[in-house]
């Protein structure tokens, strides 16, 4: 066979074997994607049922937990309504344990968001009140004279102002002292001006009104009560103190003798910028007010003693005000209100008498 025959015989031969090969891909191709479609369909259905599986499932594990919730329920009503409840060990737990940690739960939850107490009656009617005039405001107020050598009065009359001296604690003293009556006050101090030690409450005549460093000056020595508003602890006789109605005890918790009362290390308590401290020397008690809530006694045992507002800071350019609310009297004892009764008793027969004598005269002259 001649060379050009043979070479046109390759050059077909290759030629149908690329249209084979070719027509063999293209086939293949539809092939795959026609098995990939039916794949897809068959992983859609099975989705679909795991799906629905899923479903149904879910709704019968609904359906026995609120069969589980009711059982237990009712088993825990029945155990309550006998002796306790049963733990999943398998032990009773005494109805009386539960109700002992439900009782505290509440009154922790009204300590930290309800009103501490309920104000006493005698505070209620100074606040009822209206205000006393400027000039008993400014009588009631600070001392010009009883004060540091730090700390001057400005022009109202009843503001403080500290200069700024480092590593001294300064002190004043209100210009009037107390030994009866119900006494209000309202003290403004910014809580931006405190700083570690300021501490408001009473102290006698005695009492230091200024020391080295920084310390607690009102509640460091036995003539003077303080309350410390940084770290909201009272203190006496540089002493911790616990707050009227509560035991003083080593033993027990910082917290448990802080002022005002609070159980949990958690719920500190911000003493705002305004707040009220009442006196009460008729019974000996000190106490204060915030936020419109009465946060308890805090010192008691006060009765018979001179004392005087006062407070302690230690922050350079603060200034605090303290503007006389009211005051009330003594109460009568129950000898002077026997008395009262009796004049009054006194005073309607008396007049009873005069309107009989005169409706008497009356009908005799119109006769």
């Amino acid at each position: 066979m001649p060379a050009k025959m043979r070479a046109s015989n390759v050059r077909r031969s290759s030629r149908l074997t690329r249209t084979k090969h070719i027509g063999s891909s293209s086939r293949n191709r539809l092939e795959d994607s026609t098995f990939q479609s039916e794949d897809q369909n068959r992983d859609g259905s099975n989705r679909r049922r795991r799906r629905d599986c899923r479903r149904s499932f879910r709704w019968q594990d609904s359906q026995q937990q609120a069969e589980n919730r009711a059982r237990t329920t009712a088993t825990n009503q029945q155990t309550d309504n006998n002796s306790g409840m049963r733990l999943r060990s398998g032990q009773i737990k005494p109805v009386q344990i539960r109700q002992i940690k439900r009782e505290k739960s509440s009154l922790k939850r009204k300590m930290a968001c309800s009103p501490r107490g309920e104000t006493p009656y005698r505070i209620q009617h100074l606040q009822e009140q209206n205000p006393v005039d400027v000039e008993i405001q400014r009588d009631n107020s600070w001392s010009k004279d009883d004060k540091s050598i730090n700390i001057y009065i400005t022009d109202d009359g009843l503001t403080l102002h500290r200069r700024p001296v480092s590593q001294s604690t300064d002190s004043i003293r209100g210009a009037t002292g107390y030994k009866r009556g119900v006494h209000l006050w309202q003290v403004t101090w910014l809580a931006t001006q405190r700083g570690t030690h300021a501490c408001v409450g009473v102290a006698s005549k005695s009492a230091p009104l200024r020391a080295a460093g920084y310390q607690a000056l009102v509640g460091g020595n036995d003539e003077s009560w303080g309350w410390d508003l940084g770290r909201n602890i009272l203190l006496h006789n540089d002493r911790q103190s616990a707050p009227v109605g509560l035991v003083s005890s080593p033993n027990l918790n910082n917290n448990y003798h802080s002022y005002p009362k609070i159980d949990e290390a958690e719920l500190n308590y911000t003493v705002p910028d305004s707040f009220m401290m009442a006196l009460d020397m008729d019974a000996g008690k000190l106490g204060f007010m915030a936020d419109g809530q009465w946060l308890g006694w805090a010192f008691d045992g006060l009765k018979g003693k001179e004392l005087f507002p006062t407070v302690s800071c230690v922050w350079g350019h603060c200034e605090v005000t303290l503007k006389y609310i009211n005051f009330s009297g003594t109460p009568l004892t129950l000898r002077n209100l026997r008395g009262a009764a009796c004049v009054l008793r006194f005073r309607i027969a008396t007049v009873r008498q005069f309107r009989s004598w005169f409706c008497r005269s009356v009908c005799s002259a119109t006769c």
